[in-house]
């Protein structure tokens, strides 16, 4: 069975509804207005202090550490130049490493500020170990990188060339082949694989030697074996050796 509800009249009357209604339209503007001014003054202080930081705290100094000297010093600064800007306390430094690391010749980079009015860029170049086809150079990881500046290309490397997808095994052979063609004192200077995997490399003595598609480490263990006895025997260089025959190979001797 359901309870009895009562209902009790508001108290509020007529006279007291207007009496609130003029309180609210009375208080409210005033209330607004006197809240905007700390907005503004907060404001006006944020960017007063914008402004002093940039006169007081400005960066005017980059000190650059860089063992090798490689990088450009004139695209370092101009990748740098619009963060510095930005006064001591505000540098990205995480963004200005990130700059720092699309210089060609940049494998790593570390950014620190330096108090009061500085910032310090640590470099850590890439080493090359090859050029490759021509303009570019070749790191120990694979990276292929092409410098700005031509002055920075170093001499008495290996030439790599050939399918991109296979940079990865020549880094693993040129090692290889090395290690056999130095019981000759030979060397490799040059590595070619095509976009079939054919494989020829040039030694130091500037004979191509051929060696296919398969068995190129047993095929070149050949041309080691029978080097003494047709090779360093005779004043005529070979230009060319083919070793892809089994029981055999073809040489294209220099024309005297």
């Amino acid at each position: 069975m359901l309870g009895t509800f009562t209902s009790k009249p508001s108290r509020m009357t007529p006279r007291n509804r207007m009496q609130k209604r003029d309180f609210f339209a009375t208080f409210w503007p005033k209330f607004k207005r006197f809240a905007l001014i700390p907005m503004i003054v907060l404001l006006l202080f944020i960017i007063v202090l914008q402004i002093l930081h940039h006169i007081f705290f400005p960066i005017t100094k980059v000190e650059v550490i860089d063992s090798v000297g490689n990088v450009d010093q004139t695209a370092l600064q101009s990748v740098v130049s619009t963060d510095v800007q930005k006064g001591f306390f505000h540098l990205n430094l995480a963004g200005i490493k990130k700059d720092v690391l699309t210089l060609p010749w940049v494998k790593d980079a570390q950014v620190v500020r330096e108090w009061p009015d500085g910032i310090q860029i640590d470099i850590i170049e890439r080493k090359p170990i090859a050029f490759w086809d021509t303009d570019s150079l070749v790191d120990a990881q694979g990276t292929i990188f092409t410098p700005t500046n031509k002055n920075t290309l170093p001499q008495q490397l290996p030439m790599f060339s050939g399918s991109a997808d296979a940079l990865s095994v020549m880094l693993q052979n040129y090692s290889l082949f090395n290690q056999i063609l130095g019981t000759k004192d030979l060397s490799v200077s040059a590595i070619h694989v095509s976009q079939r995997m054919s494989w020829s490399i040039i030694d130091n003595q500037g004979t191509e030697i051929i060696l296919g598609r398969k068995k190129i480490q047993q095929r070149l263990h050949r041309f080691v074996q029978i080097y003494d006895t047709i090779f360093a025997s005779t004043n005529v260089r070979a230009q060319s050796v083919d070793m892809r025959y089994p029981n055999a190979m073809a040489v294209h001797w220099q024309q005297s």
